[in-house]
């Protein structure tokens, strides 16, 4: 079951379940605990779409991947014991404002319990400061000095782009 595959192929099996034409939103966080009231509060939430194609995506974190320092590079938050994604899909742009308070609102019950980080991958365009807030200052201070040598003209900016003037 091991073989050499093409570059793409891991994106592709997203396709399935993601048809083209669908409006979607998405947000996520770390989660620093998740005590019996956040379990609650997810569940209240996460049982009353307004979408039959919304997700809540709960991803465990610590164990092995925990044991790299939280400086060794980029991808941080690797004792957080759970990374949340919520992902909003539905095909009626009509649809959109419902859909969207709907995903911001399950994202912002959940704070209280999250560590203010976020992987990168599970979020939309929330703006520069939420880049930056994913990393830390620090980390986020050596990454846009890492753009400014690697990357002065920001051509790899079609991302959540960390700009090489910090800005």
């Amino acid at each position: 079951m091991l073989q050499p595959m093409p570059y793409i192929a891991v994106q592709r099996l997203l396709d399935p379940a993601n048809p083209k034409g669908l409006q979607n939103y998405w947000t996520a966080d770390f989660l620093a605990e998740l005590p019996d009231e956040a379990v609650d509060m997810l569940v209240d939430h996460a049982t009353a779409p307004v979408s039959p194609l919304a997700q809540v995506i709960l991803v465990p974190g610590g164990g092995a991947i925990s044991r790299i320092d939280e400086d060794a590079m980029a991808f941080g938050q690797r004792s957080a014991p759970f990374n949340v994604h919520y992902l909003s899909i539905w095909a009626d742009p009509a649809d959109d404002d419902r859909n969207i308070a709907y995903t911001r609102a399950i994202a912002a019950a959940m704070k209280p319990w999250t560590t203010g980080r976020a992987y990168l991958n599970f979020i939309g365009d929330e703006g520069a400061s939420r880049v930056e807030a994913a990393f830390g200052p620090e980390k986020y201070a050596r990454l846009v000095e890492i753009k400014r040598r690697w990357d002065p003209g920001n051509l790899f900016r079609l991302n959540q782009n960390i700009p090489p003037d910090g800005a």
